[in-house]
């Protein structure tokens, strides 16, 4: 949060923690004058968005670059790393959302299955034993080498029904980057109303280690 300061001088500022706020109710005490900067990443965004949306924000909602793979800012501002503060509420519409057993929730950049999946709950699992930072690539390299096998998908979309073997990752993006900066699908466009599957399948371990 001190890094965002220099940012945000001169304005009247009230720090505080996300993790311990009822968003709705936090919204609810705003109005048109006032402007909410989140500082965090895909994480934070992501624990916001599944509190509020799809409650209307009542005022400009602004993220500041914080966070460590940082997929949401990379995409939006085309990957400019010297824009790390950017308006948030036209992006925070029209969300799609995910079903796991009984629990749905909303998500901004991709839902992996496969590989990325994989190294999205081994990265969490060293979060939760303190380990704060992770790089993706690392993790999907060691897994790729030592630990993953490839699965074989049916896959529906549209009411279309295809199966592939092999499969190493099935991510349905939102956005075009997840895991910190892979841009597996480039012609995405956050703001419109389809996403895109991307499945990489049938390749041999050695291509896709080295794609990776």
């Amino acid at each position: 949060a001190k890094r965002a300061l220099p940012h945000l001088f001169g304005k009247e500022l009230k720090q505080v923690d996300l993790t311990r706020l009822d968003c709705k109710a936090f919204l609810q005490t705003l109005t048109p004058a006032d402007e909410v900067v989140l500082v965090g990443g895909d994480g934070t965004l992501n624990c916001f968005v599944n509190a509020v949306y799809p409650t209307p924000l009542p005022c400009p909602f602004f993220l500041f670059r914080g966070g460590t793979g940082n997929d949401f800012l990379r995409d939006v501002t085309n990957a400019d790393k010297s824009r790390s503060i950017i308006c948030i509420n036209d992006y925070l519409q029209k969300l799609p959302t995910v079903t796991v057993g009984t629990q749905t929730r909303y998500f901004l950049n991709g839902i992996g299955y496969g590989l990325d999946g994989k190294v999205c709950e081994i990265a969490d699992r060293r979060k939760e034993n303190g380990k704060k930072k992770n790089n993706f690539g690392l993790i999907a390299f060691k897994e790729l080498v030592f630990q993953f096998k490839p699965y074989h998908a049916r896959v529906t979309v549209d009411g279309k029904t295809r199966e592939f073997d092999r499969v190493y990752m099935a991510p349905a993006m939102n956005g075009r980057y997840f895991g910190g900066g892979f841009k597996s699908a480039p012609e995405q466009d956050r703001l419109g109303d389809t996403l895109t599957l991307v499945v990489v399948h049938d390749a041999n371990k050695a291509w896709t280690i080295s794609h990776f």
